[in-house]
């Protein structure tokens, strides 16, 4: 390959781990709005991904940099539905309900009302006497499970997006792009 060709590759490959770079970052920001971008920012990406990876002549750069890209996506992913599962059953084991116990009665007693007219507003001004309170009670159950949920899935990633980068800057391929690590 001539310097010009790789130049050209290593600059596809610099735009793309940047696009996946920007909606890491953006993921943990807890914002709305960031999240909102992140999810577009990773979609793109992958559909990017997937494309230029199609394109791409066979043990080419950009086709191992890709399959690579693409892995790193499903396997987190996988990793965050596990996550996200033990996270639930910690909570669901350890959360104390005692705290908005004061506002459940009256939510009960206006259920039918509210389902009926989909009243989300309503619910929420009738729980948000107790909300302070719940989360009070429950802020390490609660920070705990982020960390189950969240904690393992950003190592992967930031593994995987450091190495991949790494690798992707001087213009190698990646050992076992199909690999789990």
């Amino acid at each position: 390959m001539d310097h010009d060709a790789l130049k050209k590759e290593k600059s596809i490959l610099m735009n793309m781990y940047g696009l996946f770079g920007a909606a890491i970052i953006l993921s943990v920001l807890p914002h709305v709005a960031a999240a909102v971008l992140s999810l577009i920012f990773f979609s793109f990406a992958l559909i990017r991904c997937y494309a230029l990876r199609k394109k791409a002549e066979h043990a080419s750069l950009i086709e191992n940099h890709m399959s690579y890209l693409i892995r790193t996506f499903w396997i987190s992913a996988l990793i965050a539905f596990v996550t996200m599962i033990a996270a639930g059953i910690y909570l669901f084991s350890s959360i104390d309900p005692m705290a908005f116990y004061p506002c459940a009665e009256p939510i009960i007693a206006h259920a039918q009302e509210m389902a009926e007219k989909s009243d989300i507003a309503l619910l929420a001004s009738m729980s948000q006497p107790c909300m302070a309170n719940f989360l009070e009670a429950n802020r390490h159950a609660l920070m705990a499970a982020l960390a189950i949920a969240a904690v393992p899935v950003l190592l992967y990633v930031g593994y995987r997006f450091a190495a991949g980068l790494s690798r992707a800057s001087k213009g190698y391929r990646m050992a076992n792009p199909k690999g789990w690590l």
